[in-house]
């Protein structure tokens, strides 16, 4: 399914919460492993394997959504960082 946002239109899984960028990257940091990912989510196997199976027709579109949630953290984390050195 696709959800609306405020940063746009982005696909996830009906039956949860996610985004597949999200089980994208935790299959990645599983090793490739769909079934880790699936126990470490939550999820059953074949919801994961859907996931990766709409990333594995739109790359592009995925690895997107996971450089551009990645920029924000990198600099929400670099904005704490300088708040916390004024505060000390």
């Amino acid at each position: 399914m696709f959800r609306d946002g405020p940063a746009g239109r982005r696909p996830g899984l009906a039956a949860s919460g996610l985004h597949v960028w999200e089980v994208v990257e935790t299959v990645s940091d599983n090793a490739g492993s769909v079934q880790d990912a699936a126990e470490y989510l939550g999820l059953a196997r074949h919801l994961v394997a859907t996931a990766m199976r709409y990333y594995a027709a739109y790359p592009e579109e995925i690895d997107a959504w996971s450089a551009a949630n990645r920029e924000v953290a990198d600099r929400e984390l670099a904005l704490y960082e300088r708040q916390r050195e004024h505060l000390a």
